[in-house]
């Protein structure tokens, strides 16, 4: 299965080794998605191979048991093991979303919850520039489901094509009219992938892609099709050559989950497919009578129960990480991960047993099936229109009522990356009535004027805007909104290092400064085009454990020091701009502070979140109108 596949119930004895591989996946994804795991994001595709095999097997079993294919009962089928856990999720996220959604994310989510119940949330995230890997997104709960749109996809016209296929055999064997095309598809796919990545299409566009990530399916079912047409019988030496390969291969797949970084072209350039031709080998091997070692490991009591429960976690996994945040729960590291996966478990346990189980087995009469969907709708559609109520735009959101253009209210822009997103949409925007301000935000999130090592650009892709895109939005907005005062902050990577010319430089280093300077004179030439007075705005330091465990506190520290001096140094030599000293204000003597008057300031330790927001913007909206010194 994908986190939602199928099962072998049609002609075949389940084979507990594949619960096992479906449980080894999904702990793949929730350590990937809790930053213990780099490669993590490749269980997905274990996923895929998984149900290539086994949606092709039961099509197939059918085929060649009864002559055809009920198409209706297979879709139905479909419905009922996927749709109730999936209501039950959108309904849960949508009334969270009230409260736990930004007023300018609320209608991207609500696109979101579409994309997601009409199974094509993976083009909405490729046309909506809502990358997957995107850093220190706005995240949506729901940014996870396009694997389940892409599986879905196949799930609607594979039945088709099989029955197609072997219609009319005339003595061909129905598998290998199916085994050609899906190998084909997988060499189509997998190679369009590389040829596309050689050629600067992006990361997002590659990994969200239905045609791009099909190969992995398609090997799947490559292998459930030459199985159906050649048998199982291999000989002694055979099978000790397919177990030893097996475990070549499951080598190979831990090196990836452990090494490989989703961003590296290598991964686009070949690791995928190779990958998923080793998850294929894996499967063969647990699948094919005879004695393995492979099949030994996942038949293991733990991996089995996981895979069992393994669609219900992957559905509320993501949004549980999103609600436990450290803020929240007053944990980080392991500690966290182990509640937020304790937590997910316990749900998906219930989803399993209460929602899941007694439709798919018939438990639920089969009258009450058409009924209990329809309501099951229109609970999610009540609960996404309450999540998303409220929600306005992120591009002039301070223009929606004119509440704050009364009296001659200050018009403000916004520029930067998430530091100033979070600021200006939870801060100054919800308050602009109070502030006498009226905001336009044109921060982007992991906006920054240098590229830190690491980062990867693709041409036309989403990361290639992580450095560059976000500038020309800059002007746009100076003409549009007319503003009296430009805020420019950028808090992230200032301790991070940058490449000049073959060396690691940091922000204290005089090569950084000058190339920095240089890139910040510009963004103030470009902002302060229409006359408007500009803030440059100092970022306090990031105390994430995470950061601080790569960095080091102490370097973290002086690089955010030697870039606030910058900063200051850049306003003194420019007319019209002035330095405004929120690191001072949220760090007084360079001791920051976790609360002022029993409120979180930052609540991940880099952004001015919720409350948080609102306190830092009351401090910040008085210091723009100050003279500049």
């Amino acid at each position: 299965m994908g986190p939602g596949g199928a099962t072998t119930t049609v002609h075949r004895d389940r084979v507990p080794a594949l619960d096992g591989l479906r449980g080894a996946a999904v702990v793949a994804v929730l350590l990937f998605h809790a930053d213990h795991l780099t490669g993590g994001f490749l269980g997905v595709d274990l996923f895929f191979v998984l149900s290539g095999y086994l949606i092709t097997t039961l099509l197939l079993d059918e085929r060649m048991g009864t002559g055809g294919v009920a198409l209706g009962h297979f879709w139905s089928r479909r419905a009922r093991r996927l749709l109730p856990a999936l209501l039950a999720m959108l309904i849960g996220v949508g009334l969270w979303a009230r409260s736990g959604v930004t007023p300018s994310a609320k209608g991207a989510f609500q696109l979101d919850a579409l994309a997601t119940i009409t199974y094509v949330a993976n083009w909405r995230q490729i046309f909506g520039s809502t990358g997957y890997f995107s850093a220190f997104a706005d995240a949506s709960p729901l940014r996870h489901t396009w694997s389940l749109a892409i599986e879905e996809q196949f799930y609607v016209f594979w039945p088709l094509v099989v029955l197609a296929l072997t219609g009319r055999t005339k003595g061909v064997e129905p598998g290998r009219r199916v085994f050609l095309l899906a190998a084909g598809g997988a060499v189509l796919s997998g190679g369009g992938m590389i040829v596309a990545s050689l050629l600067g299409v992006g990361t997002e566009r590659l990994y969200l892609g239905t045609d791009t990530r099909i190969a992995a399916i398609f090997l799947g079912a490559a292998f459930a099709s030459y199985r159906a047409w050649k048998g199982v019988d291999l000989t002694h030496r055979g099978r000790q050559a397919l177990s030893m390969a097996a475990a070549a291969a499951l080598a190979l797949l831990g090196m990836a989950w452990l090494l490989l970084d989703g961003q590296s072209t290598w991964v686009y350039r070949g690791g995928l497919l190779a990958c998923s031709v080793a998850a294929t080998v894996v499967i063969a091997d647990v699948t094919t009578p005879g004695p393995t070692v492979v099949r030994t490991a996942f038949e293991l009591t733990p991996l089995r129960w996981m895979g069992l429960i393994s669609y219900g976690l992957y559905l509320w996994h993501w949004p549980m990480y999103l609600i436990l945040t450290p803020a929240r729960t007053g944990w980080d590291g392991w500690s966290l991960t182990l509640l937020r996966i304790s937590v997910s478990v316990a749900i998906a346990v219930m989803s399993y047993f209460i929602v899941e189980q007694p439709v798919r087995t018939g438990r639920l009469p089969t009258a009450l099936a058409a009924p209990a969907t329809a309501v099951g709708l229109a609970l999610v559609l009540l609960a996404v229109t309450l999540g998303s109520a409220g929600a306005v735009s992120d591009k002039d959101p301070g223009h929606q009522d004119g509440e704050a253009l009364n009296a001659g209210a200050t018009r403000v822009l916004v520029v930067g990356d998430s530091v100033a997103h979070y600021l200006a949409q939870e801060g100054m925007i919800p308050d602009r009535g109070k502030l006498g301000i009226a905001v336009t935000d044109e921060s982007f999130v992991g906006c920054s004027l240098m590229a830190p090592i690491g980062t990867v650009y693709n041409p036309g892709g989403q990361r290639e805007a992580f450095a560059h895109g976000c500038q020309p939005a800059w002007k746009r907005g100076v003409t549009e909104a007319r503003p009296d005062v430009v805020v420019v902050l950028f808090g992230g990577f200032a301790y991070d290092e940058v490449l000049l010319g073959g060396r690691r430089r940091n922000a204290c280093d005089p090569d950084f400064q000058k190339a920095y300077r240089a890139q910040l004179d510009t963004v103030l030439r470009t902002v302060g085009t229409s006359g408007a007075r500009v803030a440059l705005v100092s970022a306090p330091p990031a105390v994430t454990p995470r950061i601080t465990q790569i960095v080091g506190a102490d370097q973290i520290e002086r690089r955010t020091a030697c870039m606030n001096a910058l900063l200051r140094s850049s306003a003194a030599d420019a007319p019209h701009v002035a330095f405004v000293d929120l690191a001072g204000w949220a760090c007084p003597k360079g001791d920051c502070r976790d609360e002022l008057d029993g409120v979180t300031l930052r609540e991940d330790g880099i952004h001015f979140r919720h409350d948080g927001a609102k306190v830092a913007a009351a401090w910040l909206v008085p210091q723009l109108t100050k003279p500049t010194d």
